[in-house]
């Protein structure tokens, strides 16, 4: 008759802090998407712009999160 009843909680999860490395890794990617540069030349740049990157970011007090599961997606 009645159909299940889905309660949410209270109080939301925090959101959780992506590990630096894994940010790095995400940048470089997105930097290199360029492809002008021999594969080496590419990967150092993107590397070391993606590291500045994060330096940065921390610098400002900015952290990467991830949306808690469920959300964002």
């Amino acid at each position: 008759m009645f159909g299940a009843m889905i309660q949410g909680t209270l109080f939301p999860e925090p959101y959780l802090a992506v590990p630096d490395d894994e940010v790095v890794e995400t940048l470089r990617t997105a930097i290199a998407r360029g492809g002008r540069l021999p594969r080496s030349a590419d990967l150092l740049l993107c590397g070391l712009c993606a590291a500045y990157l994060i330096d940065e970011l921390h610098g400002a007090g900015l952290a990467v999160v991830r949306a808690p599961s469920g959300q964002g997606q």
